[in-house]
């Protein structure tokens, strides 16, 4: 078997990080986690954005008893920190509380290891320790962007952050697409990864964050969906192709959109 993590099949830990805020970052980490999770794999959602939580809130969990800095500070077991959402997923979110916002990550990596199957970690926009700490316990990571200028050049910067560490890439997610100031070869050539990716806008990810749920569980025959969806597949390493069933939900789903 090769020796490439991004082709091996087994179960590893994925950061999905971006360079700024506002790309969508959570909005794929939840949704990679969902798809991972649609396609029969143990999946652990990690909240590892201490500064500035969402993945709590974005699937309705306010006020958690436990959280991942009652782990990292208190070395509890991270079991004790899972909150198991309403469609299934395991979730390990963080405090929204601002005694934690300085929480250190040295023993994160310690901590991710007692934890089974698949864990997807958003992590916190720009470069940090926190994401070093991370990058340092990830096997591989997704770099989330918009096609435009100003997110391009956070992104570069979590790139070449993420090379330094060595840390695999499995390449870049373009997110919520409306318009493009730069275009794929040009993000390509620019960065030197791959866009595994595009994913356009879509008004039902705005509306499954409404309802607190991921995209997949809330639409989950979607165009947007199979994108999650390819994306996990491309994770395990795995074939994905729709079944004709799937094809037909999916293309009703798709005029049900425009009318909706």
């Amino acid at each position: 078997m090769s020796s490439d993590k991004s082709k091996e099949k087994k179960d590893r830990m994925i950061a999905v990080v971006s360079g700024k805020g506002g790309t969508g970052k959570t909005v794929c980490a939840l949704n990679v986690a969902a798809a991972l999770r649609s396609i029969g794999k143990d999946v652990m959602l990690v909240d590892a954005d201490v500064e500035d939580p969402n993945l709590g809130i974005s699937l309705g969990i306010h006020s958690p008893d436990m959280s991942l800095n009652h782990v990292l500070e208190g070395r509890k077991n991270p079991d004790e920190a899972v909150h198991v959402h309403d469609t299934g997923l395991f979730v390990i979110p963080s405090s929204l509380s601002i005694n934690y916002t300085d929480t250190d990550f040295q023993f994160f990596s310690d901590a991710m290891k007692k934890l089974d199957g698949y864990v997807v970690a958003d992590c916190g926009p720009g470069v940090n320790d926190k994401l070093v700490s991370v990058l340092e316990a990830a096997d591989t990571s997704i770099v989330v962007t918009n096609p435009m200028r100003t997110s391009l050049s956070g992104a570069l910067r979590v790139i070449e952050l993420i090379r330094d560490i060595g840390t695999d890439i499995e390449g870049l997610v373009l997110n919520n697409l409306t318009s493009k100031e730069l275009y794929k070869e040009e993000i390509e050539a620019i960065t030197g990864c791959e866009i595994i990716e595009e994913i356009p806008y879509d008004k039902m990810v705005d509306e499954s964050i409404t309802h607190k749920r991921p995209l997949l569980d809330h639409v989950p025959y979607s165009n947007t969906s199979h994108a999650f969806r390819r994306i996990a597949h491309r994770i395990t390493g795995e074939e994905h192709e729709l079944t004709l069933s799937e094809k037909a939900r999916t293309l009703y789903n798709s005029f049900r959109s425009i009318f909706h």
